[in-house]
């Protein structure tokens, strides 16, 4: 019983020193982990506020987006309205020949109404032709029959320009006042300016009243829908730096978003070691109790073992002489009453105090 009470309180005062070292071990763990906490705490805010962020320039590029294709949608149909006003000009243009065009410039005094017809030719290309002279308002110096056959003297090449006309409309090449000094030559002949009339004249001729009549209306569909396509680039242009920003937050929240996860494994990697070392330091305390409950209970019968075995020599020289008073009372008088026991027994014992056995 002592030696198992002595062991037991070693090892309580064992435990008592673990339990100390195990006391700073977990208050550095907490510790660490409140220090994670934190850095995460922040984190989370700063990806909150990115997403956040992300989500608003997502919302407004959605929106321009919408924007956007409606317009587009917008401009295809009126210029897809205007294609077939193109399209019969070039048709007007693809029945001709350059040889018409260098029998038509071969003649000196064209027939009636021609040499107004390229008056209107050559105000519409204006600027664009560079056989036409221009003077400081922009405006053609010459418009007479001889520019006109200046500006077919490569038949070819005036076909072709006549052809990519279209391109510069939609470039918004063409200056207003260009189509609107055509225009009022063309009025100026008010219902001769037909194809039927033109044709009687010339075949060149009734394919370029077309080209005129044609192109002008297109020009006219173009600048109707210009805002439109001007507020389409526009929009674009803004859907382009939303869509870029957007891209750089997005870029922003992936990169802390993976910071984050860094430290949440961290952060884990903290807890988990905390509460092993929690749980440690718990399992030794309750082993700590067990082994100081049965300290306190053994402590009372201590005292008691400590004394039995201070004494215990004392008495092993009384046991000789105790044995012989057994085993004679016994042996000898044990069927005897009890006061004749009791006085054999004080004799017995008596003599052997005598004796010194």
């Amino acid at each position: 019983g002592l030696e198992k009470l002595r062991t037991t309180q070693e090892q309580v005062a064992g435990l008592e020193e673990v339990l100390k070292e195990k006391a700073i071990v977990v208050k550095e763990k907490v510790a660490e982990a409140d220090v994670f906490a934190k850095e995460v705490g922040i984190e989370k805010e700063k990806v909150n506020i990115e997403v956040d962020k992300a989500n608003i320039e997502a919302k407004n590029c959605d929106e321009i987006n919408k924007t956007v294709s409606a317009q587009k949608i917008s401009c295809e149909r009126d210029l897809a309205a205007a294609e077939p006003l193109v399209e019969q000009a070039k048709a007007a243009l693809d029945v001709l020949s350059k040889k018409d065009f260098q029998e038509l410039k071969a003649l000196n005094k064209p027939p009636a109404g021609v040499d107004k017809l390229f008056e209107t030719t050559i105000h519409l290309m204006a600027g664009i032709d560079g056989n036409i002279e221009l003077d400081k308002k922009g405006k053609p110096k010459d418009t007479s029959w001889k520019q006109a056959q200046k500006i077919m003297n490569n038949p070819e090449k005036f076909m072709d320009g006549l052809i990519s006309y279209k391109d510069e409309i939609n470039a918004m090449k063409v200056p207003q006042q260009n189509v609107d000094l055509a225009k009022q030559t063309k009025d100026t002949m008010g219902d001769d300016f037909t194809e039927e009339v033109f044709r009687k004249k010339s075949a060149a001729a009734a394919g370029m009243v077309v080209w005129v009549i044609n192109i002008i209306m297109y020009y006219d569909v173009v600048v109707t829908i210009e805002p439109k396509r001007q507020a389409l680039r526009e929009a674009n242009e803004m859907l382009g730096a939303v869509t870029s920003k957007l891209a750089i937050v997005q870029a922003e929240v992936a990169e802390l978003n993976a910071k984050l996860a860094v430290l949440m494994k961290e952060f884990d990697k903290a807890c988990k070691e905390k509460d092993d070392v929690l749980a440690e330091a718990t399992r030794c305390q309750n082993k700590l109790d067990m082994a100081q409950r049965l300290v306190n209970a053994l402590s009372a019968n201590g005292v008691i073992w400590e004394q039995t075995v201070a004494t215990v020599s004392d008495d092993l020289v009384f046991i000789p002489g105790d044995s012989l008073v057994a085993c004679a009372f016994a042996s000898y008088v044990g069927v005897f009453t009890r006061d004749y026991r009791e006085d054999v027994i004080s004799t017995f014992t008596e003599l052997d105090r005598k004796s010194v056995v």
